[in-house]
């Protein structure tokens, strides 16, 4: 499971900014930015509110939290599960080939 430290990265890389852009929209210093991003500090509640305000993202989505919408960590589900979630975004043509799939499979092994 990703830190939150790894996924303040990841946010400001998917941005295409670097760490002084983040550090000047947040009122610091990219020295101090850059010790949130390598987890040698701990980020404050008011700058983590700043950053969510302006990724347009919730805390818990940085923080790793299970948010609705989201599923949790798939290290803590059973292949059933992955499985499950995988199909549910399959359209039924995907579904109807998987099924196919497994059938063969099946038979094959008999």
């Amino acid at each position: 499971m990703k830190n939150y430290n790894d996924r303040l990265r990841e946010l400001r890389e998917d941005n295409d900014l670097k760490q002084k852009d983040i550090a000047k929209i947040l009122g610091i210093n990219q020295q101090v930015y850059s010790r949130y991003e390598l987890g040698i500090r701990s980020l404050p509640i008011e700058l983590l509110i700043k950053l969510c305000k302006f990724y347009n993202v919730s805390s818990d989505s940085i923080l790793g939290l299970n948010t609705h919408g989201q599923e949790p960590a798939s290290e803590n589900k059973s292949n059933s599960d992955i499985l499950c979630s995988i199909i549910k975004q399959c359209s039924d043509c995907e579904i109807e080939l998987i099924t196919q799939l497994i059938k063969t499979y099946k038979n094959f092994e008999k």
